[in-house]
């Protein structure tokens, strides 16, 4: 006997049941509706039980892909967090290298005031040892300049390495949903 005969008869005890005076129930064979039950049990369809065993799988991979998810999130957070810190370092000794750079400026300056008034015989050598002073301090900044972009490109490829594996993640849930999809009208195609 088919699954949808066993239906149909389970329907046919509940109408043909004793009906209950003055209350909308009815009485009927309990022993009869176990049986049929049973029977039912028996002829349960395996796509149905299939079915079930992808939904149940169904959810726990998107379960593991929204940890997975959260977890990327989390350390990409934690990483801007840290970039952001890293940036502010960078912020202040850019201000230290200005700093630095004017400081030399200004020495530069008086140095070479002190040594056009001391004598004209050393003003090259003073001159000289004036331009290595904002070398040095130009040289300095430029290192701590690319420091900061280093830092700063870093970020980028973290940043969109986060942003692949999520993408990553994301193709891969869309692709089990795909899969569900179609097991799900093989099933329908099935019950029809």
């Amino acid at each position: 006997m088919d699954l949808q005969a066993l239906i149909d008869e389970l329907e046919e005890i509940v109408e043909s049941a004793s009906k209950v005076p003055f209350a909308n129930k009815c009485m009927i064979d309990r022993e009869e509706v176990w049986s049929v039950i049973e029977q039912i049990r028996l002829h349960y369809p395996e796509e149905l039980k299939q079915a079930q065993w992808v939904k149940k799988e169904r959810e726990r991979i998107i379960n593991e892909a929204n940890q997975e998810a959260d977890a990327i999130i989390e350390t990409a957070n934690q990483q801007v967090v840290q970039m952001v810190n890293e940036t502010e370092i960078v912020r202040i000794a850019k201000l230290k290298a200005d700093e630095l750079v004017k400081e030399a400026d200004l020495e530069a300056v008086e140095i070479k005031h002190k040594a056009e008034v001391a004598a004209a015989a050393h003003y090259d050598e003073v001159k000289d040892r004036a331009d290595q002073y904002k070398l040095n301090a130009q040289k300095y900044a430029d290192g701590l300049l690319a420091t900061a972009d280093g830092a700063v490109n870093s970020a980028r490829e973290v940043l969109h390495n986060a942003y692949a594996q999520i993408n990553a993640s994301y193709q891969e849930t869309e692709t089990l949903l795909d899969k569900i999809a179609s097991s799900r009208q093989i099933i329908n195609s099935a019950k029809e």
